[in-house]
Order: C-alpha cells, then sequence, then structure tokens
C-alpha cells in the first residue's frame, strides 16, 4: 500500500521485485524502478540516478501519479460492482 500512496502524490518508486505485489504497481523505469531482490548494489544505484535527475523524477512523477489511479477507490469498486454482477447473474442462471 505504502508504494500506490507514494505514486498517488507523485512520488516515484525504487522496491525490491518480491513476489508479493511491487510488479503489479511499479513500472520499471517509468514510475520508478524495481531491483532484483537483494540486489543492493543496483537500489544504490538507482537511487542515485533518481535523486540526482530532476528531469527524471518530474517524469516519473506525472506517470506514477496517473499510474496510481488504477487503484482508486472508483475503479477498484466498479471491478468489485463487475464481479458481484456476473455472480449474481451466473447464480440466477444456474436455478
Amino acid at each position: 500500500m505504502v508504494l500506490l500512496e507514494a505514486q498517488s502524490v507523485g512520488i516515484p518508486c525504487i522496491a525490491f521485485d518480491c513476489d508479493t505485489g511491487p510488479a503489479e504497481i511499479v513500472e520499471d523505469g517509468q514510475t520508478g524502478f524495481l531491483i532484483i531482490p537483494g540486489d543492493v548494489s543496483d537500489f544504490s544505484r538507482k537511487l542515485s540516478k533518481l535523486m540526482g535527475d530532476q528531469s527524471l523524477r518530474r517524469k516519473m512523477s506525472a506517470v506514477a501519479i496517473k499510474n496510481a489511479e488504477r487503484f482508486s477507490d472508483a475503479v477498484i469498486g466498479e471491478k468489485w460492482q463487475m464481479l458481484f454482477s456476473e455472480l449474481h447473474r451466473d447464480l440466477n442462471s444456474a436455478r
């Protein structure tokens, strides 16, 4: 959730690409950087790159804000509504 919160206010993220989620949120090279788990050297390089390049931060910031909108309450709520509608329709057709 912290990755989404950061992106929603325009903060590019750097995260280890563990099995449980970062790749679903961070678009490598677009909204931040994904690092092979445990590769502290690459993490350090990417962090230095991001801190030292204002135009890169601004570019990633704009994309991050748009990316985070995929996870907004309205978008996720609509997906849940569609799922429940499909389940309801399937249940009624099975009767």
